[in-house]
């Protein structure tokens, strides 16, 4: 059921925000600390490709990756900056941090639980990316479009444009 907010429902406003973050995350990409910019070794970038290329009835999509990845970014890495974050937290393994976070995936991929369950551990098991490795990771499937429905590209690192400062004030 939705709540209405004055003029606006909170799942309306929740989408807005995802929005802006999407326009924004060149710049909010750019605030991450190094730690979580390391690049992917080889065989990381191997076993991803293998996990892609063994079947056509792959549970997640690289879109669904890249866009529940990015919400990751954006919303954990990014207030990480200001929290005292130990080294253990760097080397957990993305997937197995993501498994718990239902609000970044679709919920049209999380609404069989257990099957979303047996597909997570499945790459769980057979990909091992951690923390550190998050921007690369974003990386590695930025070729992927995100569907988002107004089709407005993000704000690019070096355009010099009024929506950038004002993008830049919002996120500090």
């Amino acid at each position: 059921m939705k709540k209405k907010f004055d003029t606006f429902y909170i799942n309306e406003i929740i989408e807005i925000i995802e929005f802006i973050e999407y326009i924004v995350f060149n710049i909010i990409k750019n605030k991450i600390e190094q730690k979580y910019k390391i690049k992917l070794n080889e065989a990381q970038k191997k076993s991803l490709n293998e996990y892609f290329e063994k079947t056509n009835e792959i549970f997640f999509k690289k879109k669904i990756l890249l866009t529940t990845i990015r919400k990751y970014i954006s919303k954990y890495l990014l207030m990480n900056k200001q929290k005292n974050k130990n080294r253990e937290d760097e080397t957990k393994n993305i997937f197995e941090i993501l498994k718990y976070k239902p609000e970044l995936w679709p919920k049209e991929i999380i609404k069989d639980k257990n099957e979303f369950t047996k597909n997570i551990d499945e790459l769980i098991n057979n990909v091992s990316i951690q923390i550190c490795n998050s921007i690369d990771l974003y990386e590695f499937f930025k070729d992927e479009k995100e569907e988002i429905s107004s089709g407005i590209e993000p704000i690019r690192e070096k355009e010099n444009t009024k929506e950038k400062k004002r993008a830049k004030n919002f996120i500090y």
